[in-house]
């Protein structure tokens, strides 16, 4: 999805001290909180789906297909 008005927004609550934490070291790094989070999620999609096809592989060899 490369359409922001395509996207779902959503919030979710931080402890304070750690959204201004955050929101400096994004500052800092010349990147909006925003990219921040969208590689947070592409990264922990990407984890994940090579966990599934892993566990996929394994299923399919112990089922000899």
């Amino acid at each position: 999805m490369s359409r922001l008005e395509d996207a779902i927004a959503f919030s979710f609550r931080l402890p304070e001290d750690l959204k201004e934490a955050f929101q400096k070291t994004c500052e800092a790094r010349d990147r909006s909180m925003s990219q921040e989070l969208r590689e947070m999620v592409r990264a922990y999609v990407r984890r994940h789906s090579e966990e599934r096809q892993h566990e996929m592989m394994e299923m399919l060899e112990e089922a000899d297909v």
